[in-house]
C-alpha cells in the first residue's frame, strides 16, 4: 500500500471485489436508486491494467496514450456496468480504464469533467490504493483460482465486508447514509 498520506475524497463511495460475478455492480445500481432522486450521483468504473488483470477484468485490447483513458457512457441498454448505473439513475457515467501508476492523474482529470457537487458511486479496487474515499465496500466472494491478490491489502481498509448468500449480498441498506458532507455507514451499520 501507498505509504504517503492518501487525499481523501469524502464524495465518493467505493466498491471493490474479490472477483467478478460477484455481486459489486448490483450493489452499485441499488445505492445509486436509493440515492439519484435526491442527490446528482455519478457512476464510475475504475480499472488499472497490470500484468494478470486480465483475469478479473476479461480480456480487453485498449491503447492507452498518456497512462488513462476517460470514456463517458451514453448507451442505456444496460449491457456495461456503466451503461447499469445509468439506467439506475446516475446523471452520468464513466469508463477510467489506467496504468497502475497513472491512477492519480486519472482520478483527478475526472474531478475536471464532473461537477464538485456531484456523489460518485465507484466500482474499483486498484483506486483504494491512491485515495481514501468516503466510504469503501468491499464484496469479498469465496476464494476461487483468480481470487485478487490484492485483496488482502484492501480488507483491513474496508469500512464493510460484504459476503454474498444464496445470490444476495448481506449488506444493510439502511445502514448507509449520505449528506453534504459525503458517504457514511451509521454505526449501526458497521460489520
Amino acid at each position: 500500500m501507498n505509504k504517503t498520506v492518501q487525499p481523501y475524497y469524502p464524495s465518493i463511495l467505493l466498491i471493490a471485489g474479490s472477483g467478478r460475478n460477484i455481486g459489486k455492480t448490483t450493489l452499485a445500481e441499488s445505492i445509486v436508486k436509493k440515492y439519484a432522486a435526491q442527490y446528482n450521483i455519478i457512476g464510475l468504473k475504475v480499472t488499472s491494467v497490470y500484468a494478470g488483470e486480465g483475469q478479473f477484468h476479461g480480456k480487453k485490447h485498449i491503447n492507452i496514450e498518456g497512462g488513462f483513458v476517460i470514456s463517458e457512457e451514453t448507451d442505456r441498454s444496460g449491457i456495461k456496468d456503466t451503461s447499469r448505473l445509468l439506467l439506475a439513475g446516475a446523471s452520468r457515467a464513466f469508463y477510467v480504464q489506467a496504468k497502475d501508476n497513472e491512477l492519480t492523474a486519472a482520478i483527478e482529470a475526472f474531478f475536471k469533467m464532473v461537477s464538485p457537487q456531484s456523489f460518485i458511486v465507484c466500482e474499483s479496487g486498484s483506486l483504494r490504493e491512491v485515495l481514501k474515499p468516503g466510504l469503501f465496500l468491499l464484496v469479498n466472494g469465496n476464494q476461487t483460482p483468480t481470487h485478487k491478490k490484492r485483496i488482502a491489502k484492501w480488507k483491513p481498509l474496508a469500512d464493510s465486508l460484504i459476503s454474498p448468500k444464496d445470490n444476495q449480498l448481506d449488506f444493510n441498506m439502511e445502514a448507509l447514509s449520505l449528506n453534504h458532507l459525503g458517504w457514511h455507514l451509521k454505526e449501526t451499520g458497521k460489520v
